[in-house]
């Protein structure tokens, strides 16, 4: 019977991801509940990422929802990248160039 936790069995079947535990955590629960879970509220007349099982969150205010759910969704494709072991960016990097080439009417694949 083994006693490690979900992250630590993650942890050792996937030697190349640098991610943290906390972090591991908030990419656990976006992948569960996607954008119904995101860490995004209003704080008077601007909206916040927050942080989330220790991990994530922007001290900046934003004055639109939408830019402050692209803060999450940034952060959201940097945990990818730590997790696969790829080079952070990678994910965001693809999906610059698939919608660059979604709005010129190419197919992605």
């Amino acid at each position: 019977m083994s006693h490690l936790t979900p992250y630590e069995r993650h942890m050792l079947a996937n030697p190349a991801a640098t991610i943290l535990e906390a972090e591991w955590n908030w990419l656990q629960h976006i992948s569960r509940w996607g954008s119904s879970g995101y860490p995004v509220r209003k704080l008077g007349r601007k909206w916040q990422f927050d942080r989330m099982y220790n991990a994530g969150g922007c001290p900046s205010l934003f004055t639109t929802k939408r830019a402050a759910v692209e803060r999450v969704e940034l952060y959201y494709d940097m945990l990818l990248d730590k997790n696969a072991g790829r080079p952070v960016g990678t994910t965001t990097a693809r999906r610059q160039v698939d919608a660059a080439a979604r709005s010129r009417g190419e197919a992605v694949t």
